[in-house]
């Protein structure tokens, strides 16, 4: 997986003539998808950060190489406005205790 991540990496960036610093897994399921020792394995190729499909919203305390995230797909500006911060809020509980995972 190492070389295939790092071949990958390579020929995007000779492609688009600029460096590719995100990751995405595929799928995405932590401990299903990849494991912690995938996100070592970008870490030592120079990735910024990866994101799964695990729930959540990122903060400050989040691994750069396992960043949470939602889907943010809506019809109206206000719908997505409405799923942001109903995230957010459900995301603070989370870490707070207060609402079961």
């Amino acid at each position: 997986m190492n070389q295939e991540i790092s071949n990958s990496k390579q020929l995007l960036e000779t492609l688009l003539q600029e460096r590719v610093g995100f990751f995405a897994y595929p799928n995405g399921k932590p401990n299903v998808d990849y494991r912690a020792a995938d996100a070592d394995i970008l870490r030592g190729l120079g990735f910024d950060a990866a994101v799964t499909t695990a729930w959540g919203v990122a903060d400050a305390q989040s691994d750069r190489m396992q960043l949470p995230r939602f889907t943010p797909w809506d019809k109206t500006r206000f719908r997505f406005g409405a799923r942001l911060v109903q995230n957010l809020w459900q995301s603070s509980q989370l870490r707070a205790g207060q609402i079961a995972a």
